[in-house]
């Protein structure tokens, strides 16, 4: 899907990554780790926009390279702003423009069966309803990247687990940020990145 070989990741003149190398595959889930501030957000940022212009975040080094072939991701953040939280559950998914049956039907993949369910606004629902309704949203297209900033934080382990189960099924390529490396070992992610001291490298799990 893209590959980046030997790229400084930067916010104006300040360099956040050195030399960074990282691809990822069709179908494949990976993990990036590390501090807040050292980069992870302003990374897939960087890689949804693919953004390759000078003080715009991604700078190629003499040798580096850039591969990007056409893909479609989406990109959720912690505080689920792809959702409508004035909104019930129902009329999120239906600013997709399907059917009520089709919403119904999707929206029970994600537990959501009842009347009652679909009909609370997202404004009351808990942190792991909000989460499975955010990757609902945006998985009910054919993505090929999905990628989820910080999805754990401030969840308790029942919420976390419900964030699992709504993956259990996608079939795309994912990339995880967290500075929670136990999350990443739920999510049976097959590489974890670590971002230490401006060096993007493998963690061994």
């Amino acid at each position: 899907m893209f590959n980046l070989v030997k790229l400084d990741l930067q916010i104006f003149d300040k360099i956040l990554i050195k030399n960074l190398n990282l691809e990822i595959k069709k179908g494949q889930k990976i993990g990036i780790i590390g501090k807040n501030g050292t980069g992870k957000s302003l990374l897939v940022k960087a890689i949804l926009n693919k953004n390759l212009k000078p003080y715009n975040h991604l700078i190629k080094n003499q040798e580096g390279k850039v591969v990007f072939y056409n893909f479609l991701a989406k990109y959720i953040d912690q505080h689920y702003s792809n959702l409508d939280f004035r909104k019930t559950v129902l009329e999120n998914i239906l600013e997709k423009n399907i059917e009520i049956v089709k919403a119904r039907k999707w929206l029970a993949n994600f537990r959501f069966f009842t009347t009652e369910e679909i009909n609370k606004k997202v404004v009351n629902l808990s942190g792991g309803e909000k989460a499975r309704l955010a990757i609902a949203k945006e998985t009910l297209e054919n993505l090929d990247l999905l990628i989820l900033d910080e999805p754990n934080n401030n969840l308790d382990i029942n919420s976390q687990v419900e964030i699992i189960d709504s993956l259990e099924n996608f079939q795309g390529s994912l990339i995880c940020i967290s500075h929670d490396l136990e999350f990443g070992k739920l999510l049976n992610l097959e590489k974890i990145y670590l971002i230490h001291n401006f060096i993007l490298k493998n963690f061994n799990l």
